[in-house]
């Protein structure tokens, strides 16, 4: 959609210095319809370095980004989501917030039920539903049986105020969701902390009211990256029978 010469582009500003704090702002830079006009991160330091590669303002307090912003991209620390999210719905910005949407169930349904109130949009950062929206995993396919999903991760110091539940498996969790277009009948988990805090691996097993099941596996201490996803469709054959097709997807 192209910006008529009426439209302003949106004052999009961002919330968090990190990593994917950096992603969002050069996103924001390179599209026409919006104005990156800064970051706030509660370490200076950080905020500078954003800024320094992508322009914009240093803001000295969310306070006043939330002031001078349309829209909002939140990327700081999970724990920190609702605060600041709540905060920019509350002075009627739109946000994105990174996944997950915050670190607690009652925490991610005030904040939904917020943007509902004031008529807002709350999107969370779930991008591989848009990977496999643009695979065609959402489209005219067979009946989907079966799924299992592998993603492991090593070690690192990011995220550790979230379990490898919201840090790691919840991608795999929403796209479960979204293919099987209902909740489960039945879960089954196990989660380990190996580093004595927030749980580190975890094993999840799904099953739905029609057949389907979902095999789900993550760790963030794996000595080695490996995501790997195996789904099987209903219909298909293999010469032993009648057994699901399988996609594979890495």
């Amino acid at each position: 959609m192209l910006m008529s010469e009426q439209a302003k582009p949106l004052r999009a500003g961002v919330v968090g210095a990190g990593v994917f704090g950096g992603y969002h702002a050069s996103k924001y830079v390179a599209d026409e319809r919006t104005e990156f006009i800064g970051v706030f991160d509660p370490v200076s330091d950080h905020s500078a370095r954003l800024t320094q590669t992508h322009g914009g303002e240093v803001f000295s307090s969310l306070s006043a980004l939330i002031e001078a912003a349309d829209i909002l991209t939140v990327a700081s620390p999970a724990m920190f989501h609702h605060d600041a999210v709540s905060r920019a719905l509350s002075a009627g910005r739109h946000v994105l917030v990174e996944k997950p949407v915050a670190a607690s169930v009652s925490e991610g349904r005030d904040l939904v039920s917020l943007a509902k109130e004031r008529e807002l949009i709350l999107q969370v950062g779930h991008q591989e539903r848009f990977v496999f929206d643009a695979m065609g995993l959402f489209g005219e396919l067979p009946r989907l049986k079966l799924l299992h999903a592998r993603r492991m991760g090593t070690p690192s110091p990011r995220n550790l105020d979230v379990s490898v539940t919201l840090d790691l498996m919840i991608h795999d969790i929403d796209l479960v969701l979204a293919l099987a277009g209902q909740g489960p009948r039945h879960i089954e988990a196990e989660l380990k902390a190996d580093r004595g805090g927030l749980g580190d691996h975890i094993y999840a097993s799904l099953e739905f009211e029609d057949g389907f099941t979902a095999t789900l596996e993550s760790s963030r201490v794996a000595e080695v990256r490996d995501r790997v996803m195996l789904l099987g469709y209903e219909g298909g054959g293999s010469g032993r029978g009648r057994l699901p097709q399988q996609a594979f997807c890495q």
